[in-house]
């Protein structure tokens, strides 16, 4: 059984990730296994402006923009609320690929997640509980 360990990227969040997950963090923060990946986690960070609108909101408006941006297809969704940030997501396909996208803010940051792989397979439930960890600063 993998050990998991946590991550800090100051004023941003704090992440866990299974040993044998790496990360790169350039213009996007890209995770992903070095044994095996079939896939990649991609984290996008943005500041929000002032809030105009509610976060569920927000976040919705920016899942619906990307989904429709991206010509996703077969789209489930879904949205939820914890004590430190809100989150909407999708599942669905793209011409070639799987793509879950998660949209997840609080009220200053927001962070736009996609997970990318050729098919839908057992790595995504591993993302699942990478993105559960997330505790937003």
């Amino acid at each position: 059984m993998n050990q998991w360990n946590s991550h800090i990227f100051e004023g941003w969040f704090t992440i866990s990730l299974p040993d044998l997950w790496e990360y790169e963090a350039e213009d996007v923060i890209t995770f992903f296994s070095s044994e095996d990946g079939e896939g990649a986690l991609q984290f996008s960070l943005f500041k929000r402006r002032k809030n105009i609108i509610g976060t569920e909101e927000f976040v919705n408006q920016q899942l619906i923009g990307f989904i429709k941006e991206h010509a996703i297809k077969n789209v489930k969704s879904k949205k939820i609320i914890s004590s430190d940030c809100t989150v909407a997501f999708a599942e669905g396909t793209t011409d070639m690929d799987f793509i879950k996208i998660w949209t997840i803010a609080n009220e200053c940051k927001y962070i736009l997640a996609t997970y990318i792989s050729h098919n839908k397979t057992n790595e995504l439930s591993i993302v699942e509980k990478i993105i559960d960890s997330i505790r937003m600063e």
